[in-house]
């Protein structure tokens, strides 16, 4: 770990990232829980300290003013929950800017890990102006991550109600670790 006045370079971390898929994800006319964004965390590699971050983007459009939520899990969809943000879409909000930030920090290993998680979203959508929204969630404890397995970080996406006028369309997942 760095220590105080310590000059910190890249090549001091072990880093990967992973690019964005080829194509784009689309969440229309439905209310389950879809994967917009993963990135697999490989079966023994995280050390104390290691940082986990994915970040998912693209844009959303709508007719009436549905609710929606962005939730951030490891373990896949049906995983440890780590944050979820919701509210509700400004009525004829079209092509609205979002994007969701997911942060994993190993704390301790093994089959008993400890992680610390945060969760944020900006985006335009709940406005009918230019003017976005950024809201963050923190957990108030750590959480449990059996670092002995592969996890896969998720990024969700649900709508409150299904409609063929409820669009979102994820355009990126940039991903990696970062130390």
């Amino acid at each position: 770990m760095p220590q105080a006045g310590q000059i910190i370079r890249a090549s001091d971390f072990t880093t990967y990232a992973k690019a964005s898929p080829a194509t784009t994800q689309a969440v229309v006319n439905s209310t389950a829980e879809t994967v917009v964004g993963t990135l697999t965390i490989p079966a023994n590699e995280a050390t104390p300290g290691s940082i986990y971050r994915m970040t998912v983007f693209g844009v959303a459009s709508v007719t009436a003013g549905p609710l929606y939520t962005l939730t951030g899990r490891v373990g896949g969809v049906a995983g440890t929950l780590l944050g979820t943000l919701a509210t509700t879409a400004s009525p004829g909000a079209a092509n609205k800017a979002w994007t969701a930030e997911l942060d994993l920090v190993c704390l301790t290993t093994g089959v008993s890990g400890t992680w610390a998680a945060r969760f944020r979203v900006t985006d335009t959508l709940a406005s009918a102006t230019s003017v976005g929204s950024v809201r963050e969630q923190n957990p108030t404890s750590t959480i449990t991550v059996n670092s002995t397995v592969d996890q896969d970080m998720v990024v969700t996406w649900t709508w409150g109600t299904a409609s063929p006028s409820n669009s979102a369309t994820r355009f990126g997942v940039i991903a990696g670790r970062f130390a």
